[in-house]
């Protein structure tokens, strides 16, 4: 059971704040994957914008005390380092948000 929801939203797409938490049935149901091996990436389009959205997969157990407790998800570091790339005038894909799903232990859920 999920217990909490962290992410942080772009700014100019704050329209789908509400979309975060059904993100999971979003993807597993709609869009074109483009990459599956051990992550999973798709297209998928929501209110007329095209999003490319990846999904990690679940950390081995050790990985998910060090995502929990001691370092920041895949997830919030690929968004970090996206902005910073674009800040320095390199070019690549506008990030829209990093989303990670907590259980009641604090530890990334799928």
């Amino acid at each position: 059971m999920v217990a909490m929801l962290k992410y942080e939203l772009h700014e100019d797409y704050k329209n789908l704040k509400d979309l975060l938490p059904k993100i999971t049935d979003l993807f597993q149901n709609n869009g074109t994957t483009i990459y599956k091996i051990r992550n999973e990436i798709k297209i998928i389009e929501v209110d007329g914008i095209k999003l490319c959205i990846k999904s990690f997969g679940q950390p081995r157990i050790i990985n998910r005390f060090v995502y929990a407790f001691l370092r920041k998800s895949k997830a919030h570091r690929s968004y970090r380092n996206s902005k910073r790339l674009l800040s320095k005038g390199i070019n690549t894909p506008q990030p829209v948000a990093w989303i990670e799903f907590r259980n009641s232990n604090r530890f990334i859920s799928n």
